[in-house]
């Protein structure tokens, strides 16, 4: 049996890297993604809560609120940076 060139061993270790990125759950776009849907559920419910019973824990839910808001917006930070460097990184490519 003849050893792989390097050529195609080059190949194969690209092709083995792209399957890895793309089955990978650890990404920014997954995480961010995954964040933004945590802090709208979060704000969801609070909001909810604070329908059903409005005087009950206004201040906690308020908080709630607030912190649901900024874990939106640090997610979304996340999802402009990954998109960011995706773009400069096929800009470099190109």
């Amino acid at each position: 049996m003849q050893p792989f060139t390097t050529s195609v061993r080059a190949r194969l270790r690209a092709m083995a890297l792209d399957a890895l990125m793309r089955i990978s759950p650890v990404s920014p776009y997954a995480t961010a993604i995954t964040g933004i849907q945590s802090a709208m559920n979060r704000f969801d419910a609070s909001a909810r809560r604070t329908a059903e019973a409005p005087l009950d824990n206004l201040a906690e839910e308020t908080v709630e609120r607030i912190g649901a808001k900024v874990e939106l917006q640090a997610n979304a930070a996340v999802l402009r940076t990954a998109d960011e460097m995706t773009g400069t990184l096929l800009d470099i490519l190109a």
